[in-house]
This record gives structure tokens, C-alpha cells and sequence, in this order.
């Protein structure tokens, strides 16, 4: 079993010296497609997430904290095998 920390600001500046078009929220979408696309992911209201440019900014420069739902989904095995399909397969 292999612990995975995800920080996403970290995450965020990294991944973009490797893309030649650095546009934030190009990055960021891609970042977390993998996470959001089934759009199971829900706010306390039952509305699912929404990965626009405002929460995506947010999110990456710590002005609101990633809901719980979201920190609790990026930790497990699944999502982490949901990443390593998506960037094997894209």
C-alpha cells in the first residue's frame, strides 16, 4: 500500500512547467478531470462539484478550503487508479 498526498497547489505548479500551454485553467481541468467527470462528487446541498474557473482558482491559491467530499474521494485507491488510467490512456 502506497500513501498518496495530494496538494493541489503543489500538484497545480508542477504539473503546468511541463505543458507548453500554461493556461490555468486548461492546467487545473486537467489536473482534476479524472476526479470530476462522473460528476459524483456533491456539496452539502446534493449538487455536484463544480470544476469552473472560480473554484478552480480558489481551490489552487487557498482562498476556500477543498470540501471535505473532495479531499475524502482524492484519497482513495480508486480515484488514485482513475489518475494513472487517465494519463496512461490520454
Amino acid at each position: 500500500m502506497v500513501d498518496v498526498i495530494l496538494n493541489y497547489k503543489s500538484y497545480y505548479e508542477e504539473f503546468k512547467l511541463g505543458v507548453v500551454d500554461s493556461d490555468y485553467t486548461v492546467v487545473a481541468k486537467l489536473l482534476i478531470f479524472p476526479l470530476f467527470d462522473p460528476h459524483t462528487l456533491l456539496n452539502d446541498e446534493g449538487v455536484p462539484f463544480e470544476a469552473d474557473p472560480t473554484n478552480l482558482s480558489h481551490w489552487a491559491h487557498g482562498c476556500i478550503p477543498i470540501h471535505i467530499n473532495i479531499r475524502t474521494e482524492a484519497s482513495t485507491d480508486v480515484a488514485l487508479q482513475k489518475y494513472i488510467e487517465y494519463f496512461r490512456d490520454t
